[in-house]
C-alpha cells in the first residue's frame, strides 16, 4: 500500500508471491486500516491483494471501523471474522507493566494507571514509559503514586481546572 501511495504500479504477478515458500499464505496486517478504507483506491487495492494473493488480510483499526467497513460492501462481503478488542482488565495491565518496565509499579499506582488511560494499551504504554523515565532518572526501583504525584501519564489526558470542576458538578 505504501509502494501505491507512492505512485509504484504493483504488477499482479508479484501478489501471488506473497504465499510462496512453503505453500502457506502468510497473513497481512493492515494498521491503521480505517485511514485505508477512506481512500476508494486503496480500499481497492486492498481487495486486490485480497483476491489475488489467496493471503489472510487482517485489517486492524479504530471504534469506526465497523461503520467504515459496512459502508464498503466489497470488502465487508470478504470478511469472514471480526474480533473486537476491549480495553485491557486489572490484571492486562499488571502484567504489561511487569513485561515493559524496569522499575516495579506499586498497585496504586497501577490503579491509577489503569483508570487515567480508560484501559487503552497504547495510553498505558505511553504512561508506563513516562512513569519507568522518571523513576530512573530519580533513582528509584518501584515508583508509587505518591512519587508520581499529579503528573500527566500522556498528552492529552484530561486536566480540570478549579472553575471547570465547579462547573461540572453544578451543571448536575
Amino acid at each position: 500500500i505504501v509502494l501505491f501511495l507512492l505512485g509504484f504500479k504493483l504488477p499482479r504477478s508479484g501478489l501471488v508471491q506473497l504465499n510462496a515458500g512453503n505453500g502457506k499464505p502468510r497473513p497481512i496486517f493492515i494498521d491503521e486500516a480505517d485511514y485505508c478504507l477512506s481512500n476508494s483506491e486503496i480500499s481497492d487495492a486492498l481487495r486486490d491483494i485480497y483476491d489475488l494473493s489467496g493471503c489472510p488480510v487482517i485489517l486492524i483499526g479504530m471504534e469506526d471501523i465497523a461503520r467504515r467497513l459496512r459502508n464498503n460492501k466489497r470488502i465487508a462481503r470478504r470478511i469472514t471474522q471480526w474480533i473486537e478488542f476491549k480495553g485491557l482488565n486489572l490484571d492486562d495491565s499488571r502484567i504489561v507493566a511487569e513485561s515493559c518496565a524496569e522499575v516495579a509499579i506499586s498497585e496504586d499506582l497501577l490503579q491509577y494507571l489503569h483508570a487515567e488511560t480508560s484501559a487503552n494499551i497504547g495510553r498505558i504504554i505511553i504512561g508506563l514509559t513516562k512513569i519507568e523515565k522518571f523513576a530512573l532518572s530519580n533513582g528509584l526501583n518501584e515508583i508509587t503514586l505518591a512519587d508520581w504525584g499529579n503528573r500527566l501519564l500522556y498528552f492529552d489526558q484530561p486536566i480540570f481546572s478549579k472553575k471547570s470542576e465547579v462547573r461540572a458538578i453544578n451543571a448536575r
